[in-house]
């Protein structure tokens, strides 16, 4: 590895929201480097942690900008109602995805595609530096930026 990397961003965590800013990031031309601890074969495992994210109809379209949601091959499940309720009260809010003229208010999907998804647009961007395993350990500031080391 180099002694002196150059970036325009410095992304500590290559997770979820840390892997999207740097592709949100490249599609508007800036560099990046993103580091974690994982290494690549962590990164890139179908590994099943039983967790989900749900994700807006407005998150969809920024993946699909950057890239990332054409990966989940039809693997999000789309949210077509909602119902949002108080304890033991008969009132409730209902939301149907018909009333908002969209195919889905939002989708559900496991974090295990959504972190493989993310992790493919980023190794397919030339302006992303990945450094994995890569651990932070100082960051120093100065005139010129910050030196992570």
């Amino acid at each position: 590895m180099e002694d002196h990397l150059s970036t325009d961003v410095l992304i500590v965590g290559g997770g979820l929201v840390g892997g999207t800013l740097g592709c949100a990031l490249a599609t508007g031309g800036l560099r990046s480097i993103v580091i974690d601890r994982e290494n690549v074969e962590q990164q890139d495992s179908e590994i099943f942690d039983g967790r989900a994210t749900a994700v807006s109809q407005t998150a969809m379209k920024m993946l699909q900008t950057i890239g990332v949601w054409t990966d989940l091959n039809g693997r999000a499940s789309p949210i077509l109602d909602i119902r949002v309720a108080d304890g033991h009260s008969h009132l409730f809010l209902h939301f149907n995805h018909q009333d908002v003229s969209e195919e889905a208010l939002g989708y559900m999907i496991e974090n295990q595609f959504l972190r493989r998804a993310i992790f493919h647009a980023s190794m397919k961007r030339k302006e992303i530096t990945n450094l994995m395993p890569v651990e932070v350990v100082d960051l120093q500031r100065n005139a010129e930026g910050i030196r992570a080391v």
